[in-house]
């Protein structure tokens, strides 16, 4: 397979200076401008909070009170909407920039990221071979060894020769380091360096459901969107939920 050598950049370019024009100290002076009328009427809505707070520091005590604090939330509410709208305006060319640029690297990108899943999985696959392979050999090594380690034994008693136990004692040590191997991690037995990185099998336990109501409560967790859903809809009791209306004050 070739190797890829990366390609000088170009030197012609279009000049566009973003940095310049986001910087910190131009934009923040020019945001200013652009929210000033909104920060006036914010000055005004927070000092009518801080009022609406010693007023109300007893609690809303009539009906008076409260309707002036539904106006109020209100007044706060649209505030912010009319605010959202400022900065929604302001941002426009800025979002549709960034979704450019973000397009353009994606452009760049995506193919490179699918490409290199299908080169990792192919060399995923070489790897999960290789490690089969090695074990394979080392359990077939291990028990060649075993089997000598008997059989040297044996002759051992037969003849009453001690050589043969030494011996013996030598290859039952070459057995455990087979043995080693075939219980090894699959990174010891897969790791291999190139000329820009190193690859290796790793650790990557997944499971399966094969029967749910067997699984511990402590490894389950409520569907919280689905039982929002199913209350939205009326039910009312669900096994194991304890369902309570806690009613909320809205304003429109």
């Amino acid at each position: 397979m070739d190797d890829i050598t990366p390609t000088p950049m170009q030197t012609n370019r279009p000049q566009l200076d973003l940095y310049s024009a986001l910087a910190p100290d131009v934009l923040d002076p020019w945001l200013d401008d652009k929210f000033a009328p909104c920060a006036v009427r914010f000055n005004e809505l927070m000092a009518a909070y801080a009022r609406w707070q010693k007023a109300t520091a007893d609690g809303v005590k009539d009906e008076i009170v409260a309707g002036k604090c539904t106006d109020f939330v209100k007044q706060l509410k649209g505030h912010v909407s009319a605010v959202e709208e400022v900065r929604v305006a302001i941002k426009a060319p800025v979002l549709a920039a960034q979704r450019q640029i973000d397009g353009k690297g994606r452009a760049l990108t995506e193919p490179l990221v699918d490409a290199a899943v299908v080169v990792q999985g192919r060399l995923g696959l070489y790897l999960r071979a290789k490690d089969m392979e090695a074990r394979r050999l080392a359990a077939e090594e291990a028990a060649r060894k075993e089997a000598e380690v008997q059989a040297l034994l044996d002759h051992a008693t037969e003849t009453g020769d001690q050589a043969f136990v030494e011996q013996a004692e030598e290859v039952a040590t070459e057995a455990v380091i087979a043995l080693e191997t075939v219980t090894a991690s699959p990174a010891e037995l897969t790791r291999l360096r190139a000329s820009f990185g190193t690859a290796s099998l790793r650790d990557n336990w997944v499971y399966d459901v094969v029967d749910i109501a067997k699984v511990p409560a402590a490894y389950l967790q409520v569907n919280d969107a689905v039982v929002k859903a199913a209350i939205r809809s009326g039910v009312r009791q669900i096994d194991g939920l304890v369902i309570r209306n806690e009613p909320k004050a809205a304003v429109r």
